[in-house]
């Protein structure tokens, strides 16, 4: 359909349809805009993503972007790793259909766009390279159910990079007031949680993954979109030790951490499949050689 495989199970959360809503009625990224004025919109995210996070991602291979959205990350991503297969998955098919002018516009090729369930990934195990994740686990009622898929189809000794905000208890609301995102909630009935430091290690261990590194991200492009609340909170953040600011005030977290191999890991969230949802499951199982790799669409 359009170029993008459609592998959602029969039944998916409100929470995750409001999402696929909100991606047709986007007043700037939705489907009846031009690819320039989202990208506009997101100006300060790539700029923050050219410098932090793009510069690590230098391999071949196989990448998943979960969350992909209008799937400028994955098209940059791409364009700078012209041999690296480029996998862009999201809850919503107008998002990817979004995502397809946006990498055109940019002078990129995404390989595979497929609309999927973060939490029931159409993918067989030990597939991807690199899984990347924008700000996504936050909007799932269980992040640790996310966590483990994205542990299951990562190769061993493979990474997941995830960039999510942090916040303890105490300024949640403040957050919550300041990024829009108890209105998002109210208005469309997403969800937009907001989990502290020791919330994130304590969701990575659980599902598996060693060798943590979160790092701070105290740049002026995270805060500058909110004004002198978000300059002055900058500068708050570069008077204070790092480890201070990650536990208690709200920040942007930079998260990698990598899969190591255990023959007797269990996934104890995915549930049984109908015949026809692992029929679908097998068409995307990929072949790890070849120059025929194809996903094939649902019917």
């Amino acid at each position: 359909m359009n170029g993008i495989h459609v592998f959602l199970p029969p039944r998916i959360e409100p929470f995750k349809k409001a999402e696929q809503i909100v991606w047709q009625i986007h007043p700037i990224e939705g489907p009846k805009e031009p690819a320039w004025k989202a990208l506009k919109h997101k100006v300060n995210d790539i700029t923050l993503f050219e410098k932090i996070v793009l510069p690590l991602l230098r391999f071949e291979g196989r990448m998943l972007e979960i969350g992909a959205g209008s799937c400028w990350a994955s098209a940059l991503i791409k364009k700078t790793n012209p041999s690296l297969k480029v996998y862009a998955m999201d809850i919503s098919f107008h998002a990817l259909l979004k995502g397809k002018g946006i990498s055109r516009t940019l002078g990129s090729e995404i390989d595979y766009y497929i609309v999927g369930d973060i939490e029931n990934m159409p993918f067989r195990g030990n597939l991807f390279d690199v899984i990347l994740g924008k700000a996504v686990l936050h909007h799932l009622v269980d992040p640790l159910r996310g966590l483990l898929e994205i542990w299951r189809v990562l190769r061993p000794l493979c990474c997941y990079i995830g960039l999510e905000g942090a916040s303890s208890r105490f300024f949640a609301p403040f957050v919550q007031r300041i990024t829009g995102a108890n209105k998002r909630e109210q208005q469309y009935g997403i969800i937009e949680n907001i989990y502290s430091l020791n919330d994130w290690e304590k969701f990575l261990a659980k599902a598996g993954f060693k060798d943590v590194s979160i790092k701070l991200v105290k740049d002026y492009v995270c805060w500058r979109g909110y004004g002198l609340a978000g300059v002055c909170h900058l500068a708050v953040l570069n008077l204070l030790p790092d480890c201070l600011v990650k536990r208690f005030l709200p920040s942007s977290l930079l998260m990698i951490t990598r899969k190591v191999r255990s023959s007797q890991r269990q996934h104890p969230s995915r549930p049984i499949l109908s015949i026809r949802e692992s029929v679908a499951m097998k068409n995307v199982d990929l072949p790890s050689n070849g120059p025929q790799e194809k996903v094939k669409e649902e019917t």
